[in-house]
């Protein structure tokens, strides 16, 4: 999805990850299981990347995807293979463990936690340390966006942070970036702590302590404003925690020829805090389905891709374990597991321990690291049944500066961070939930523009409208409170107290439901009164509502299933057993139910006259948030920022469309769908008869 062009240097963002426990091998013991994943094809020109373990040989893979089935048995080892494009699956049959890399990817060098047995092994750090040899490094990146070719690329040092405490643990994904102007060798900082927890963590402000970021609802970000230091050859990029008795401090600093200065640093006082240490696992995940990897790769800045074209680099890290011990990882691979910007022009190639960075095809780094390519013939061979619209427009609103663009655009501001969206039918506007200004955004459809913003304190998320009394309910996660919205005036004429951090939010039988992702209750609020009237239990923390006007009840995501309420008695009825989900909606013609299952990939189709799931529909990359306009459903993928649209008559995808970075929210307006994309502070705008 990334169409444009800039000059980057991609190989010099120095990332350092110091690793403080003792190496842990699972040899023996790994346990052997059958692992399933998704994934997506998005161009067949490059490969897909199988990395497989397993104690035996004859580990046996299927591959489904765009019509065919795939058979094949290999022994543990990395492989590559071209595909179509489209959705997949795969599973692995007698595996310890399986990663899926589709290329294009960030490179550089990545730790796995797995050795070179393909066997996992466990890393526990509390320093690393990420640096660069440069020599005439060049690079051009393209954004989808506005603006000339800019001499601008990104080194990412990744890492993820595990929080023991005595009432279980947390877990966070650390990003120290170092951005680099090639032609002058300038660099700025940019820092991100994302809270990966489970599937719907927020950062508990409360919690954080910092003086130069800004918390959204999942992420602290920092940003240096300007390229005001020269990234001298050999400069390394630190990332250190210090632990105390009420929580950790995560150190975020820049080390060359002068010493290493600490630019920033984010603290978070947990309650029962016991340890904390950077974490390196083979095995596992963390809540939300990260893979405890260690990374310092090269490419684009803000979801974009750069191009090397000259110039060599030498990337490496070094951990400093929990027992003071300095370490290189005990093994590595090129590419990025979690990454969404690109490096191409480029090829990979381990050196004595270290990553070699030099122009070429970045399809032949993996051959560098002994991969072997798998060529598949069909088992079972149907007819593809997807198609694609052939009758839409694609435009981007960039919110920060109220400009329209044709085609999908991306330009990162981090002080706008749009979340919900939503239709009013009655004036003919849409309001954007801006978590990142504490502002709704209100846009004419007719011109694409905004036309008015108003202010609301407390992180606005989530909207929803109450038809009769012609209000707009808004959550609001930091506050702990809801905001009454009058459109007809466009003001704030209410706030009410509900629960702790209220996220989804509807309509149902004339009163206002919301989840309160803090805790395990939904508030009842009376619209008539502004008063909370009722506090309904469930068993799982809720994020996400949805009414069937079918049956009468409302479906609630949680953190252990989809919970079913009957609002008459405003009690819990049933749980659907699913995995950790977001998104939720209703067909108003059949009362069937939709849910995002963001953990698997996949939307998950329950009837709802026996409250099982009969259906899933494969989708993009974490799908956060769905809509339904007559027989078609529309789901936006955050984590592959693609739109899917799916026929709803036959659960068949008809349409998987580029949107911007990490889209969040989408609503129908008319015969358009407006996606809001927290990442790239801007609204795609889809328009097509075909689309509703």
């Amino acid at each position: 999805m990334w169409v444009k062009r800039v000059s980057y240097i991609i190989l010099v963002s120095l990332l350092i990850l110091e690793l403080v426990p003792v190496i842990s091998y699972a040899l023996s013991s790994t346990t052997q299981s059958v692992i399933t994943t998704s994934f997506n094809v998005r161009n067949p020109n490059y490969p897909v990347v199988l990395v497989v373990g397993g104690e035996g040989k004859n580990i046996k893979l299927d591959i489904s995807g765009s019509g065919n089935t795939y058979t094949i048995s290999v022994n543990p080892g990395v492989y590559y293979l071209y595909l179509q494009g489209g959705s997949y699956q795969i599973t692995a049959y007698n595996a310890s463990l399986l990663r899926v890399i589709p290329l294009p990817r960030d490179q550089g060098v990545v730790d796995y936690g797995i050795g070179k047995n393909f066997q996992p092994y466990v890393l526990k750090f509390y320093t690393v340390y990420g640096s660069i040899s440069y020599y005439n490094l060049k690079a051009e990146e393209y954004p989808t966006d506005l603006g000339s070719w800019e001499p601008v690329i990104a080194l990412q040092q990744n890492v993820v942070l595990q929080v023991l405490t005595t009432n279980g643990v947390q877990e966070y994904w650390v990003q120290n970036v170092l951005h680099i102007d090639t032609q002058n060798y300038t660099g700025n900082m940019e820092v991100n702590v994302w809270n990966f927890t489970t599937y719907n963590a927020i950062m508990n402000s409360n919690e954080l302590y910092f003086t130069q970021g800004k918390v959204r609802p999942d992420v602290y970000i920092y940003l240096q404003p300007s390229f005001s230091f020269y990234v001298s050859n050999g400069t390394t990029v630190v990332t250190t925690v210090n632990n105390s008795q009420s929580g950790v401090t995560i150190m975020f600093g820049i080390m060359n020829s002068s010493g290493t200065f600490y630019y920033d640093n984010l603290t978070i006082k947990v309650p029962g805090f016991v340890t904390s240490y950077f974490l390196v696992d083979g095995e596992n995940k963390t809540g939300n389905g990260l893979y405890y990897d260690a990374e310092l790769n090269s490419g684009g800045i803000f979801g974009h891709s750069a191009v090397f074209t000259s110039g060599t680099a030498v990337l490496s890290v070094k951990y400093r374990l929990v027992n003071g011990t300095i370490i290189s990882p005990p093994n590595f691979f090129p590419y990025s597991l979690d990454t969404g910007e690109r490096a191409l022009g480029i090829e990979v190639s381990p050196i004595n321990g270290q990553a070699l960075i030099e122009p070429g095809n970045i399809s032949e780094s993996i051959k560098n690291f002994g991969a072997q390519e798998l060529q598949l013939s069909p088992s079972t061979t149907t007819t593809p049944t997807q198609s694609t619209p052939n009758q839409y427009e694609e435009y981007t609103l960039f919110l920060f500066n109220n400009t329209l663009v044709s085609g999908n655009g991306v330009v990162y501001d981090p002080n706008i961070w749009p979340v919900g969206i939503l239709y009013d039918p009655y004036n003919g506007l849409v309001y954007v939930a801006d978590y990142g200004n504490n502002q709704i955004t209100v846009i004419n459809p007719t011109t694409m523009s905004v036309v008015d913003t108003i202010d609301v304190s407390g992180g606005p998320i989530r909207m929803a409208l109450d038809p009769i009394n012609h209000l707009i309910y808004v959550t609001l996660s930091s506050s702990n409170q809801v905001a009454v919205l009058n459109p007809s005036t466009n003001a704030i004429v209410d706030y009410m107290p509900v629960g702790s951090s209220p996220i989804g939010i509807i309509y149902a039988e004339g009163l206002i439901y919301v989840a309160n992702s803090g805790e395990t209750t939904i508030s009842v609020i009376n619209p008539n009164t502004d008063q909370v009237i009722n506090t309904i239990s469930t068993s799982g923390i809720p994020i996400r509502l949805a009414f069937d006007p079918v049956n009468g009840m409302i479906y609630a995501t949680t953190n252990k299933g989809v919970v079913v309420i009957n609002p008459k008695t405003d009690s819990q009825v049933t749980t659907i057993s699913l995995p950790f989900s977001l998104g939720v909606a209703v067909d108003p013609s059949t009362g069937y139910v939709y849910v995002a299952v963001a953990s698997r990939d996949y939307v998950a189709v329950i009837n709802p006259s026996t409250n099982t799931v009969v259906n899933e529909i494969v989708t993009g990359s974490s799908p956060t948030n769905i809509k339904i306009g007559g027989n078609l459903m529309f789901v936006v993928n955050r984590g592959s920022d693609t739109l899917t649209i799916i026929n709803l008559t036959n659960d068949d995808v008809v349409a998987i469309m580029p949107v911007g970075n990490y889209p969040q929210g989408d609503c129908i307006v008319g015969n358009s769908i407006y996606v809001a994309n927290s990442k790239s502070s801007s609204i795609s705008i889809e328009c097509g008869q075909q689309f509703c």
